[in-house]
């Protein structure tokens, strides 16, 4: 299972850096902060989405750090089985990276196109804390 996490972070931040990219060519101003209304209401250099990809990268490899390093997990409880928690979290962490990467993607794509749809958000974190529900739920039984 972590390797379809992983997978699914990756493409995303793939589709994301070639989003990014097409944003660059094209060389416009690029919406940077949209209202409420979902409409921009300020704008940046092209060069802004940069700061998109950047912090996809360190979030990236920060929580691929974390999922393969469960030592360092923080559970509030104790586990009976903590292999098998330590396994759960590990999965809870891959798909949060999988979650993130989709969410940069989203950002970016949303900067190309011009519009911000909220919608899309919220589908997006529906389906993670969703996951987390249900994992949350293995890992106290475990």
């Amino acid at each position: 299972m972590k390797k379809i996490n992983n997978i699914l972070a990756a493409f995303f931040a793939i589709v994301m850096l070639g989003v990014s990219i097409a944003v660059i060519v094209r060389g416009t101003q690029v919406p940077i902060h949209w209202g409420l209304s979902s409409e921009p209401d300020s704008y940046g250099s092209c060069w802004s989405v940069v700061t998109l990809v950047i912090i996809e990268i360190f979030t990236f490899i920060g929580l691929v750090y974390l999922q393969r390093h469960p030592r360092l997990y923080n559970i509030p409880w104790k586990l009976k089985d903590k292999k098998r928690g330590a396994e759960i979290v590990s999965e809870i962490v891959g798909w949060l990276n999988a979650t993130v990467a989709l969410n940069m993607a989203y950002l970016a794509v949303c900067v190309y196109v011009g519009k911000f749809f909220f919608v899309g958000l919220i589908i997006i974190w529906a389906i993670f804390f969703t996951i987390l529900f249900f994992k949350n739920k293995e890992l106290k039984k475990s």
